[in-house]
């Protein structure tokens, strides 16, 4: 027998789009200051994780990147949305 839990945030349109993949992602991005390393920390292209980060924007409704793509950081400062993440993470 096996027992399996997942957690995800859903969207309006009833579509998971926040969940346990996404916050490791998130972990190492902050823990690299940079997607492409987080990306390849988890065998994951960076195409693939940018595509993430941007359906988390669109479904949050803010941007949480605060550079173009290339050399992008979380932001340093956080809002209601930014501290729902950082809570996540912690």
């Amino acid at each position: 027998m096996k027992i399996e839990t997942r957690i995800s945030i859903i969207n309006k349109k009833n579509e998971p789009f926040m969940g346990i993949g996404l916050v490791w992602l998130l972990q190492r991005i902050d823990k690299f200051k940079s997607i492409n390393k987080a990306a390849k920390s988890m065998d994951m292209s960076y195409s693939k994780a940018h595509k993430i980060l941007k359906r988390l924007e669109k479904n949050l409704g803010e941007k949480i990147l605060l550079k173009p793509v290339s050399y992008t950081h979380l932001r340093a400062h956080e809002t209601s949305l930014h501290l729902v993440c950082r809570l996540l993470l912690e």
